[in-house]
């Protein structure tokens, strides 16, 4: 009977053990991939936005790598699911604008950087970690987020800028079919009862 009981709880301390371990098990970017992707809208997108993130992101995958485990699986998925989503709107831009395209990955190099500083800042005060190295990252946060605004600030100015033109586009396209819509008028009329083959060439 003792024996038996020892074998029990022997078992028990290994499935604990090996549960531990799986928890603790550091997660792979490339392993999560199916279940980023799983019922992802944007299929013909997918090697383009690993590849943007990739090239574009290793300190995120780094950190990741490095500090996430299975434990954080879930919300680590839905948070890149998000994150892809994002990428497959911004690639269309990479044909007409570069250049926005490369202020958009500063800017979400610098974000993702607040976030990784954030995280560490939480885990120090957590621990109560008296070496000075919470303050150190509190300042990097502090500076890296005004230049994360100074960006984003930047971006919306050169959104607005291009809506105003866009709107005074649109403005002169209207003052000038105000000014013509007798002939738009006589067009879509002939049109619709068919004398325009009267007048082609």
């Amino acid at each position: 009977f003792y024996a038996f009981n020892l074998a029990v709880v022997t078992l028990i301390g290994m499935s604990f053990t090996q549960l531990h371990a799986q928890e603790n098990h550091k997660i792979s970017i490339k392993e999560t991939y199916p279940l980023i992707l799983k019922d992802f809208k944007h299929k013909e997108l997918i090697r383009d936005i690993i590849q943007l993130f990739e090239n574009n992101f290793t300190e995120l995958i780094d950190d990741i790598e490095n500090t996430a485990t299975i434990k954080d699986q879930k919300g680590l998925v839905q948070f890149l699911k998000t994150e892809f989503n994002h990428y497959a709107d911004v690639l269309p831009l990479q044909r007409h604008d570069p250049e926005k395209v490369k202020t958009w990955i500063r800017y979400k190099q610098k974000e993702y950087r607040c976030m990784i500083l954030g995280r560490k800042i939480k885990a120090l005060d957590t621990y109560h970690n008296g070496d000075g190295t919470a303050e150190t990252y509190k300042s990097q946060l502090k500076s890296l987020l005004a230049e994360t605004l100074e960006i984003k600030l930047d971006k919306e100015n050169q959104d607005i800028i291009a809506l105003e033109k866009r709107l005074e586009e649109l403005k002169n396209i209207h003052q000038a079919r105000t000014k013509n819509k007798d002939k738009i008028l006589q067009n879509r009329y002939d049109e619709l009862v068919g004398n325009r083959q009267l007048f082609q060439w």
